[in-house]
């Protein structure tokens, strides 16, 4: 099919069980609608639904707020009144505990299920598995903590 130009606000403008799969990247946290959008990208698919959702809290950000972003900060930007309008523009900021209760949330509503739920670790390829370890449990809330994005992917319930 070709490209479709749409506003993502006013839903994805195609019938129920359109698609195999829906995949939505770095798209929810920028709608003032997320809840609905959510909604719409279940409905529109029949088998897969793909999304990933940015996490707010990971400890490089949090790093960055005690810091008292020097320079500003790219991801926060939208935080205090600058003269210009920002290059960010999310509209919710969540970590990924919340990300995660969320999406079950929306997903169990429209019928469908988490089959698969990662955090995404920079720098993870570098640290050893007994490192990772560790540090999960050492951590009270490890995906919050390192975890700079979670994926998740649903398929239909039963």
């Amino acid at each position: 099919r070709p490209g479709v130009l749409c506003d993502l606000e006013r839903g994805i403008p195609f019938a129920d069980r359109s698609f195999d799969a829906v995949v939505c990247v770095g798209v929810l946290e920028h709608v003032d609608r997320f809840h609905a959008l959510a909604g719409e990208l279940f409905r529109a698919a029949r088998r897969t639904v793909v999304v990933m959702l940015p996490n707010l809290h990971e400890i490089a950000t949090r790093w960055a707020v005690l810091r008292g972003f020097p320079g500003g900060h790219p991801l926060l930007t939208h935080y205090g009144l600058p003269p210009e309008p920002p290059p960010d523009r999310h509209r919710w900021f969540f970590g990924a505990t919340e990300a995660v209760a969320a999406m079950d949330a929306l997903a169990r509503r429209a019928g469908w299920e988490c089959a698969e739920r990662f955090g995404l670790v920079p720098c993870a390829s570098r640290l050893s598995y007994g490192v990772k370890k560790i540090l999960a449990c050492l951590l009270p809330r490890p995906l919050d903590l390192l975890a700079d994005s979670v994926w998740f992917r649903f398929a239909p319930r039963g």
